[in-house]
């Protein structure tokens, strides 16, 4: 293997390393420094790990519920949770509520959008037309002030919830979330 090569290699090793760090910025002139900067990070979270091991273990066994307010593995979980800087709205913050979703939407998988530029009284119209995938529906009409707030793009779903409210999601987010149901 020649230089050229060995130091391609180094570098998509360093790249796929550089993963495990979050935000982190590329600096190809220091793979070394990169990899220890990799290293330091991974031996925090390791040490974070230990730390949040030690602390259920603790009240998981040695803290009686009277003193705890209630169940020791309730009261090591919340402080878990307050410990986790991840999901935050800042270093400072204590971790975000995670929500799971259990709603059902209609929705359409939308293949083009195209927008109307010219009402139908000859009024300038920022509306758009979305014609859905699935050719057993018609393209429908949407607003400006719906195109506005949402932005549609094609490949991604027109939404409408139980309660009326129209929306859009992106193809991504929309299907790691919702399964079709045929009831």
């Amino acid at each position: 293997m020649n230089k050229e090569e060995e130091m391609s290699q180094m570098t998509q090793a360093v790249g796929l390393a550089t993963t495990f760090k979050p935000g982190m910025v590329m600096r190809p002139d220091d793979p070394v420094g990169m990899m220890q900067e990799v290293a330091e990070y991974l031996a925090d979270r390791q040490s974070e790990a230990d730390d949040h091991a030690k602390l259920v273990k603790f009240f998981l066994t040695e803290m009686p519920d009277e003193i705890t307010g209630g169940s020791a593995a309730d009261t090591a979980i919340r402080l878990l949770k307050a410990y986790r800087k991840e999901d935050t709205m800042s270093e400072n913050s204590v971790q975000m509520p995670r929500y799971k979703c259990h709603k059902e939407v209609r929705a359409l998988h939308i293949a083009e959008v195209a927008f109307h530029g010219i009402g139908t009284e000859g009024e300038i119209d920022g509306g758009a037309r979305i014609t859905p995938t699935d050719k057993q529906y018609a393209p429908f009409h949407v607003d400006e002030n719906y195109m506005r707030k949402h932005n549609p793009q094609a490949g991604g779903y027109y939404v409408l919830y139980e309660d009326g409210y129209k929306s859009y999601s992106p193809a991504g987010p929309f299907e790691s979330g919702y399964t079709q149901t045929y009831v």
